[in-house]
């Protein structure tokens, strides 16, 4: 094989053993790299997503504490207005005694008292009552829930309830 001479004055021999050198030395430091990479790579996913973990979980915690305490408080203005509802007068006659049907007016008196109590209870709640169903033992009911009628269509409720209690003691 005749030896080819380039400007350099080296030979195509010399050339073929630097690549095989070069062939060498990359596949040797090739795999060793990539794995290298792929190893940092690896612990990089494993350390984020445990911190995506902990972040998750307290996130998670944050956010059921702040609901409790907002459920709590809605929860606990209630309970204060539903224990004034419960020292009303008109609540107290609706409940203990029974009417007498010439007095008829104070105990529509009373019911428009109390419904409108239960009225800003329900509007007051903020969510937390969804309706309220009130009756008596004497049969004076009251309901307070959401609807598209007006405030007048539960008043005339009371007085259509009124009415049938006076046809049916009567």
């Amino acid at each position: 094989m005749p030896l080819l001479v380039n400007r350099n004055g080296a030979g195509k021999m010399y050339e073929k053993q630097k690549r095989t050198f070069q062939k060498q030395v990359i596949m040797a430091f090739l795999p060793a790299t990539i794995l290298v990479i792929l190893f940092s790579g690896i612990m990089m996913y494993i350390q984020g997503s445990g911190q995506v973990k902990k972040n998750a979980k307290f996130l998670i915690a944050s956010t059921t504490r702040q609901t409790a305490n907002i459920i709590d408080d809605k929860l606990e203005l209630t309970l204060g207005k539903c224990s004034e509802l419960s020292k009303t007068l008109a609540l107290w006659r609706m409940v203990n005694h029974p009417y007498e049907e010439s007095k008829t007016s104070s105990e529509y008196q009373d019911m428009i008292e109390v419904h409108k109590y239960l009225q800003s209870l329900y509007n007051d709640s903020n969510g937390v009552i969804d309706s309220i169903a009130f009756q008596t033992s004497y049969g004076n009911r009251l309901n307070v829930y959401y609807t598209w009628y007006t405030t007048i269509q539960s008043l005339d409720t009371i007085a259509l309830t009124g009415v049938r209690m006076r046809n049916h003691t009567g």
